[in-house]
Parts: structure tokens; C-alpha cells; sequence
């Protein structure tokens, strides 16, 4: 329910988050994260990397096309990282 209110909050009608399939779109996996960076002054945060890697753990569960799991475990590694050098 969260990172589908990141989604609202980014432009996507309520209407179009009808299942959590539309969630692991890998379209709108990076708009949600990209709300949830933007409002974090663009840095990660262990929430946030945790939210990626629930995305990536949905996708492969749900058995996504091989070339959703891979954006989306990319997606997962790029915003996995909360160390601060």
C-alpha cells in the first residue's frame, strides 16, 4: 500500500493500480522509487533499499518476464547501497 501511494503520488491514476502485478511493471518499480529518492534529497535510505529489494523478491515469486526481474533487481542493486562512504 505504500509504494503504491509513492505511485499516486508521482501522477499514476489510482484506477491504473488495480493488482500488485502493476507494481513489479518495471516502468512503474522506477517511478516509485524515483518519489521515494526525491523525497529523501535523492539518497538512499535503508527503507528504500528495502522497498527495491521487495519489488525484486515480488517479481521473481510472481514469475515476471525474465527482462522485468532484471530491471528490476538492477533498479535493487543501484538503491541497495545505504553505506555512506
Amino acid at each position: 500500500m505504500r509504494f503504491a501511494s509513492e505511485i499516486i503520488h508521482a501522477g499514476v491514476p489510482p484506477s491504473q493500480i488495480d493488482n500488485v502485478l502493476v507494481l513489479i511493471d518495471p516502468a512503474m518499480a522506477e517511478l516509485g522509487l524515483r518519489r521515494m529518492l526525491a523525497r529523501h534529497n535523492d539518497e538512499t535510505s535503508r527503507g528504500i533499499a528495502e522497498t527495491a529489494g521487495l519489488l525484486r523478491n515480488i517479481s521473481k515469486f510472481l514469475d515476471a518476464p525474465e527482462e522485468a526481474q532484471k530491471r528490476i533487481a538492477d533498479l535493487a542493486r543501484r538503491v541497495g547501497d545505504t553505506q555512506k562512504p
